[in-house]
């Protein structure tokens, strides 16, 4: 099923996006993936990512499997409550 979130504009991706709920880590941060696709993810955190940011992140089910990495830039950062912030990010894997 396609993720839906608030937007300020009309909706430009046009992968499909799988709703997950993925553990998410790097060396800087831990949070979670909201959604996943071929091209890119949701990512929640507690803090801030400015946009134009690499990162690699690390991907866990919710038991602690690891299911591999993910290297992302950010394009999009919205405020998501409580604190949070949800980012908007495009795959920069080769392949």
């Amino acid at each position: 099923m396609p993720a839906s979130h608030p937007s300020n504009g009309p909706e430009r991706r046009t992968d499909v996006r799988c709703v997950c709920q993925l553990l998410a880590s790097s060396d800087s941060f831990s949070g979670r993936v909201t959604d996943i696709s071929e091209h890119g993810l949701g990512l929640i955190l507690n803090q801030r990512l400015d946009k134009g940011t690499c990162v690699t992140v690390n991907l866990w089910r919710s038991d602690e499997a690891f299911l591999g990495t993910m290297t992302v830039k950010v394009v999009r950062v919205q405020e998501h409550g409580q604190g949070e912030w949800l980012h908007g990010c495009i795959s920069q894997d080769v392949g």
